[in-house]
């Protein structure tokens, strides 16, 4: 088991580059978005949503960290949060449920998932941002 943790930091922490996903959420594109949820909260990709949330303080005073929020065909949910100051955490909320949940390191299936995703919301946002969408 340790050996599979092991081996899951090393493949996947680094595989979501936090100045990357930074970029992403001080891009104009985005900052225009209506990210209080309310209208125009992200983008549709076919059956893919992706919505976007800036770092703020909530109305009872809880520091949320910024993040990108990837909703899948199935109705789950994938988190990458900019609240670890060295990689980027990433969560999962099965469909129907509500709280994300830390990925497990023993779970390599969801860290592939989560890879998966986040590949096609690269792809997908680049293009996005280059066909000023």
């Amino acid at each position: 088991m340790l050996l599979t943790c092991v081996n899951v930091a090393e493949l996947y922490l680094p595989g979501v580059d936090r100045r990357y996903l930074e970029g992403i959420l001080q891009h104009p594109m985005i900052l225009a978005l209506d990210l209080a949820g309310e209208e125009n909260a992200g983008f549709w990709d076919g059956c893919k949503y992706y919505r976007f949330r800036q770092a703020h303080t909530d109305e009872v005073g809880d520091k949320l960290d910024a993040r990108i929020e990837m909703q899948t065909p199935d109705g789950a949910l994938y988190f990458y949060t900019l609240g670890n100051e060295k990689y980027v955490s990433r969560h999962y909320q099965p469909p129907d449920q509500y709280g994300g949940k830390n990925n497990s390191y023993l779970d390599s299936k969801r860290w592939e998932a989560s890879e998966r995703y986040f590949t096609k919301f690269m792809q997908f946002i680049s293009w996005v941002i280059a066909e000023g969408v």
